[in-house]
Order: C-alpha cells, then structure tokens, then sequence
C-alpha cells in the first residue's frame, strides 16, 4: 500500500505514501486491512451520511474527519502506529489570519491527508497531520483508541482555520459538551474561556460567518474499535469580543 491513495466515496483521497505509515504494513500489507475497509467502514459512513442529511454549516469537514479514521481503523485495531508522530506547534507558531502555509510545511513537512473545504463556492485547501496507536493504554478514555490529529485551512496561502483534537491523556482536548450547550450569544471571550477551558482551535474569515468575527473552536474525537464520535463547539465573536453565535454539533455515535 505504501505510495498508494485510498479513493473515498466522496472524492477525497487518503494518502498513505510518504509520512504515513503503520508498523503492521511489512507483516502483512493486505490481509489485515482489505475486509474491513471495504465491507465494515462503508456501512458505518452510510450511516453518518443518513444521520446528517439535514446538515450544518461544519458537515463536510466533520465527516471527512471521520471516514479518515474509519480508512485506517483496521490497521489499529491490529495494534499498529499509524501515521508519524508529531508535537502540537505552539500557539505563536500557528496564528490564524497571519501564519503563512508554505512557512508551516517547511516546519511540519508533509501533511498525512490532503483535501478541500467549500466555503462560499470557494475550494479552499485542508491539510490534516494524524497519529494513532492501536492496543494501547495511553486513551484519556477507558477503551479509546489514542490519537492526535491537526487540521489546518488555508485561504490564498495564509492559515484560516486550526483544530488540534487530541484523545491521549497528555494532551487531551476532552470537554465538557453540557458545558458547551450553556454558551450564549453576549458572553466574552474571558467569559467563554472560564468555562470550557483553552480551546484548541480557532479561525477567522472567510470560515466565520463574517469578516470582523473570530471563533474559537473546542473539538475532541473519540475512536472505540470501528465506531468514532466527534464533539464540536464554534463559538464566534465579533470585533467587540462578545459572542454572536455558538454551534455545538455531535457527529457519529459509539
């Protein structure tokens, strides 16, 4: 499989050549991935199509997000490492609105997936770093497969959108979704923060729904065996810094 892409159903590709490796690939570079990908993972993506037909604003990368997971599953599930270990960059280093893409390949080097986001008509580049260990005790959860990942978008070769979203216990970005629902439109940005935490993410226009917002973005991904739930919480803030909208969405099921 190695240098090989994975073609999913919506037309984005999986890319497994290159940074992207898992230890289980010498023993056995089909066996232990070939059924499950084509007859298990299928099933589970129709079911997450079906249970967002009426869709949202965040839709497409969420379920892009996940059918990723579901490719490389089996692999975990047979104990392997999957993709390259990698640290989250500091804040400093990736800045929303200034940081440059070509500065941040030369830093992290080759994303593991490579994709696109519609916004507005427009198709704007995603490049997603990814790393998981199967049969592992490292999950922040009981029985959680841990694993890290860092989407970034770009608008005209500057950095729009960050989500990091971690599962391993020394980095975890787990929240508290009841917490999530009680963010209401007027309160601040300090306000937000004293309740949910540091977010892990954050993104400005054209990924807001207006060109003097920001918003904050809390997301945290949990992988048990085939099934992967995603909890996701935008809060967005206007030049005043008080909240005009906060969306907190649920995709999959475990």
């Amino acid at each position: 499989m190695q240098g090989d892409s994975v073609l999913l159903k919506d037309k984005r590709k999986a890319r497994f050549g290159g940074p992207f490796s898992c230890c289980c690939l010498e023993r056995n570079r089909i066996g232990a991935t070939s059924a499950p990908q084509s007859k298990v993972a299928p099933a589970v993506i129709e079911r997450i199509d079906a249970t967002l037909s009426k869709g949202h604003h965040n839709r497409g990368t969420q379920i892009m997000r996940l059918r990723n997971w579901l490719v490389i599953v089996p692999m975990l599930l047979a104990g392997c490492a999957v993709g390259v270990n990698f640290t989250k960059p500091a804040d400093n280093d990736l800045v929303v609105g200034v940081s440059k893409e070509a500065n941040i390949l030369a830093e992290l080097g080759k994303p593991n997936f490579k994709s696109t986001k519609v916004v507005n008509g427009e198709n704007l580049p995603m490049d997603t770093y990814a790393y998981a260990v199967g049969g592992s005790g490292d999950g922040i959860l009981p029985g959680v497969t841990p694993a890290r990942s860092l989407g970034l978008i770009f608008k005209d070769g500057v950095l729009v959108q960050k989500v990091y979203t971690s599962s391993f216990k020394g980095d975890a970005t787990l929240f508290d979704a009841d917490k999530a629902k009680s963010i209401k439109q007027g309160m601040t940005v300090a306000e937000v923060k004293g309740i949910m935490g540091k977010p892990s993410g954050e993104a400005v226009y054209p990924m807001t729904s207006s060109q003097d917002a920001h918003a904050l973005i809390y997301s945290f991904t949990e992988t048990k065996g085939f099934k992967s739930q995603q909890n996701l919480l935008t809060v967005e803030f206007g030049s005043d810094g008080v909240v005009t909208k906060s969306n907190f969405t649920q995709v999959g099921r475990l």
